[in-house]
């Protein structure tokens, strides 16, 4: 058996550093793809051997119905992994402030929890937990959380719906971790002494220490906006599906229903350091469950049906997520021309009013207003009898509404368009204000990329390579040497 140990570890150390490694030697511009494309992967693994645990066990076994709440577990991060590799490879979107990929998330911690919980107490029937190492797990949980959240209250400006749900959903996530490293540690330092179920458990606590790297990582850089090292949480996360994998490995092989059932009569006692687990100062043998063969034949149909589905909605409700919110859109405001105008030109916006920039957005309404007031009230000063109106749509920071958006502006003859605010939501319209003679001037898109002459944008600030140049070149006046 330590043969057998020393060789799961070693290929999971291979494991690894191999996705990773795709991860860490990619290109920027193609990095997202590689890191959304090996966590799914390995996700799919992890939760596709929790589901064939739940196959082999039928829930009749020691932890039978805790592992059918890992693997709905698994499969809701699987589900979730999946629609934001939608977000970021296929729509190139910013994800909303909470996204369905949030929902998800979340919402496995439940059957993570029980998972964990329904484990702890099952082995607490067998031996005695130490209440020290419980408490201690407890005080621990408390001060993570604790800094987690003075740390983000610190790095946010709650002032907008928008930066609340961010608050919200930034110390959700370590939260939740927390409750879960708690039973996961006891567990460990108490079966420390039974190499049989220490070693997936190793891998479960180290699976749930790397959620927390991963998570606090994540923290961090959305609260300080170095989005340009989002990848380094993406290492953590492909790394913990592995060791999750892992241990599942070990389970199958030694610790399903079916290992016993293979088993010789006089084998099912196995050795004390491998099945025995320590009461006080007595020994209790875990011995392998009766099962009737009516029951061996019924297999868990409604959970994985359940699963199936969930992946199925989950893509069904991404798929025409667009269209649903496109319908009966009230965030249009029309702002028309002053009535004693005998000449009005009505301009168009489009803004992102929520989702990822909406404070951006917001604060280009209101100076767009402003200078829709001004302009009106100098024509009329001067007599002239012209009028300036205003169509505004809200982008909800989407690409894909920012297009229908824009064809809606079309529709209604208008040819000029302010916005949209970000460089992914420009993309994703040039080329149909080009071929449709419309004049799209963004008040905040930097993109280099997107400097193209001879085309109908015109932007209001310089592109990123022009603003690094600026700003390095005003900190060397400055005498800044160093940037933290």
């Amino acid at each position: 058996m330590e043969l057998n140990r020393r060789i799961l570890f070693t290929g999971l150390v291979i494991a690894i550093i191999l996705s990773d490694s795709i991860i860490f030697l990619a290109t920027d511009k193609s990095r997202d793809f590689y890191s959304n494309w090996i966590i799914n992967i390995n996700s799919a693994i992890a939760a596709a051997l929790a589901i064939f645990i739940v196959f082999r066990q039928k829930f009749h076994t020691l932890h039978g119905k805790a592992h059918a709440a890992l693997a709905i577990g698994l499969s809701l991060w699987l589900c979730a992994e999946i629609i934001w590799a939608m977000y970021e490879i296929v729509w190139q979107i910013v994800a909303p402030v909470p996204s369905v990929a949030d929902y998800l998330w979340l919402s496995a911690y439940g059957f993570l929890a029980y998972y964990l919980f329904a484990t702890y107490k099952e082995f607490n029937k067998k031996f005695r937990f130490s209440k020290k190492v419980l408490i201690a797990s407890i005080i621990g949980g408390v001060i993570f959380v604790t800094y987690i959240i003075g740390l983000t209250t610190s790095l946010s400006v709650l002032s907008t719906p928008r930066s609340i749900a961010m608050f919200s959903v930034m110390i959700a996530y370590p939260t939740m971790d927390a409750i879960l490293m708690v039973p996961a540690i006891v567990i460990l330092l108490d079966i420390r002494k039974e190499p049989l179920w220490f070693t997936p458990w190793i891998c479960e606590s180290l699976g749930l220490l790397l959620i927390v790297l991963s998570d606090s990582w994540f923290t961090l850089v959305v609260l300080t906006s170095l989005t340009e090292q989002f990848w380094l949480s993406s290492l953590f996360f492909a790394a913990h599906f592995l060791v999750m994998a892992a241990g599942l490995v070990w389970y199958i092989k030694y610790l399903t229903l079916h290992h016993y059932e293979q088993q010789p009569q006089h084998q099912h006692k196995m050795t004390n350091s491998d099945t025995r687990l320590h009461n006080g100062n007595s020994n209790m043998i875990v011995p392998p469950p009766a099962v009737s063969e009516k029951r061996k034949k019924r297999i868990p149909i409604g959970t994985i049906t359940c699963m199936v589905l969930i992946l199925f909605a989950g893509f069904v409700v991404y798929s025409i997520y667009p269209i649903i919110f496109s319908f009966g859109n009230a965030n249009i405001e029309v702002i028309p021309a002053p009535a004693s105008s005998k000449h009005t030109v009505t301009l168009g916006a489009l803004l992102s009013l929520s989702g990822a920039s909406a404070s951006l957005g917001e604060s280009e309404e209101a100076g767009l207003k402003i200078a829709l007031r001004d302009v009106n009230e100098s024509f009329k000063r001067t007599n002239t009898n012209l009028g300036v109106g205003l169509i505004l749509e809200d982008t909800h920071t989407n690409p894909a509404f920012g297009i229908e958006e824009l064809k809606d502006l079309a529709s209604k003859g208008i040819r000029i368009v302010i916005g949209p605010s970000t460089s992914a939501e420009l993309e994703a319209i040039k080329d149909y204000a080009n071929n449709n003679g419309i004049i799209l001037l963004s008040p905040s898109s930097t993109a280099p990329l997107l400097a193209t002459p001879g085309d109908n944008i015109f932007r209001l600030v310089p592109d990123d390579t022009h603003q690094a140049e600026v700003i390095a070149t005003q900190m060397r006046k400055d005498g800044i040497e160093v940037v933290i």
